[in-house]
């Protein structure tokens, strides 16, 4: 599989029904996300499934080259966060005591629980 800054986040379920696809029942499915598409993959077992995630992100990597395209999605940056007043006045207090903006001290809690959670991702370029 080539590298090309795609996040695998294994959000796994049981299907309990046959999809749409005509899928069976008892199977695991996974979704690739951070992507301009969908890729969504299925597998009866563990081996299965990581066969079926490798094919599918090597043919949408092919996909895009042919196209052209970047198969990474591009964010803006920006982000809405609706805290409660309470939970607003905690990050402003926690974040002059560690003596930095609001802006700043979210991205560093942020990313590192995101890299605790996730773990580091190939960069998009």
């Amino acid at each position: 599989m080539v590298a090309i800054g795609v996040s695998f986040v294994p959000a796994l379920e049981r299907q309990e029904l046959p999809d749409r696809r005509g899928r069976h029942a008892d199977s695991f499915h996974g979704r690739v996300l951070g992507l301009n598409d969908v890729i969504d993959f299925y597998g009866r077992d563990v081996d299965e499934l990581k066969r079926e995630f490798k094919a599918s992100v090597d043919e949408y990597v092919a996909w895009c080259r042919e196209k052209g395209t970047d198969p990474c999605k591009a964010w803006s940056g920006k982000m809405t966060l609706r805290p409660s007043d309470e939970q607003h006045r905690r990050f402003i207090a926690a974040a002059a005591a560690h003596r930095k903006s609001l802006p700043a001290w979210m991205i560093e809690v942020l990313d590192r629980e995101s890299r605790e959670t996730v773990g580091s991702l190939p960069s998009a370029a």
